[in-house]
Parts: C-alpha cells; structure tokens; sequence
C-alpha cells in the first residue's frame, strides 16, 4: 500500500531559520541563478 502522506505537506523551515538565522530568498530567485549558470555553460 501507498504510504500515507499528509494533505499538506509544505516544508516549515522555521526551526531552520531559528537555529542558523540563516536569510531565505525566494526560490524563484535561486533558478534565475542556475538557469544562467547552466546556460553559461552551454556557450
């Protein structure tokens, strides 16, 4: 059987972010930086 998952199943990275304060960026902004990444190297 399948096994069970919960309906919502975002990631909560608060206790990440209270342990390291490490500063989150969009992840719209981290593909923009791999898309050119990878396109400089297609060149």
């Amino acid at each position: 059987t399948p096994a069970k998952r919960p309906t919502n199943s975002v990631l909560d990275a608060a206790k990440i972010l209270a342990a390291f304060t490490v500063p989150r960026r969009p992840w719209q902004d981290g593909l923009e930086d791999v898309l050119e990444i990878l396109l400089a190297e297609t060149e």
